[in-house]
Order: C-alpha cells, then structure tokens, then sequence
C-alpha cells in the first residue's frame, strides 16, 4: 500500500495532536511521584528542625494547613478513583454491586 505524501502529513499530524491531548504516552504519574519524594523529603527536614514548644508565623502555619490539607484532598479523590475502578471490575467479571 503507497501512502501519498499529504496522507503521510495528515497522519502525523492527527499523532501529534492526540499527544498534545492527552491521548499519548504520559509522564504525569512518574513526575507526581517525583514530587511526592520532595513532599517527604522536605516534611522529613521539617520534622526534624521542628520542636512541639516553636512557636511559628501565621503566614508558615497558614501553608502548612494548606499543604495538608491540598495533600488529603488529592488522596481521597485517588483513593475515591480506586474503589470506583475496583466496583467497576467486580460488576464487570459478574459481582455483586454495593
């Protein structure tokens, strides 16, 4: 099969479109990962310079309660994602829906 020159176009241009959109191949989980390691490793360093007694800025209080707080919300909506995906399958192999 001889593919013209303008299809050849067409098609690599449909490719890359549908990476630019998501469709493709994408890091997202190996750099949210990569950030995570940071979160520990910086909540680690925190930790350790940290006593119960310190007493700290509204403004370093107000982004630690930010931080955890944006920290639980991604780990519910994930964690929500796992048990919808979970039910999906047991429905989809013949189980019982809660």
């Amino acid at each position: 099969m001889k593919i013209t020159k303008s299809r050849l176009q067409k098609i690599i241009k449909e490719e890359l479109l549908k990476e630019a959109h998501g469709a493709g191949p994408d890091p997202e989980g190996r750099m949210a990962k990569k950030q995570l390691i940071k979160v520990i490793e910086y909540s680690q360093a925190l930790l350790e310079m940290m006593d119960d007694n310190d007493q700290l800025e509204a403004w370093v209080q107000s982004i630690l309660t930010k931080a955890s707080s944006n920290m639980s919300k991604v780990y519910h909506h994930l964690h929500g994602e796992a048990v919808l995906d979970n039910r999906q399958m047991t429905n989809h192999h013949g189980g019982v829906q809660e």
